[in-house]
């Protein structure tokens, strides 16, 4: 599972979900 390595990808292209 990568919730911080996906969550930090999102926050980086600056898409919250």
């Amino acid at each position: 599972m990568d919730k911080a390595g996906a969550a930090s990808r999102r926050r980086r292209e600056g898409v919250v979900g």
